[in-house]
């Protein structure tokens, strides 16, 4: 694990507890809405996700078949986080700093995913 790789995680912590407290739970009420709850599943299962992919990449090394198991969870999150703009655009207008938030956290993800596949 490299400094680079571990910046990338911290940014995308940083903006991803932003976004849920100040857009999902101050602004937006997410929680509060009953239309908002295939949206909060997906940040469910995409924060179990990350759950996992912090406690193993910070106490393993991966190899192998566990490496494969840690690219496998990087495409689920991308595809569930593909699947979230499409909810959130359908189902609600997204405040302009929702959009900016989740545009550079979504770069952080590519570059975090590409660090962690090619040992950056």
């Amino acid at each position: 694990m490299t400094p680079l790789l571990w910046t990338l995680i911290a940014i995308q912590i940083v903006m991803g507890v932003f976004d849920t407290f100040y857009h999902h739970e101050f602004t937006e009420r997410l929680a509060w809405r009953p239309s908002q709850r295939f949206e909060l599943k997906l940040h469910a299962v995409r924060n179990m996700l990350y759950a996992l992919l912090f406690l193993v990449l910070g106490w393993l090394e991966v190899h192998g078949l566990l490496a494969l198991l840690i690219v496998a969870v990087l495409v689920a999150e991308i595809i569930i986080t593909l699947m979230d703009f499409v909810e959130e655009d359908l189902s609600r207008k997204l405040p302009p700093s929702e959009r900016i938030n989740i545009t550079p956290c979504w770069r952080s993800t590519m570059a975090r995913s590409w660090c962690c596949c090619c040992q950056c």
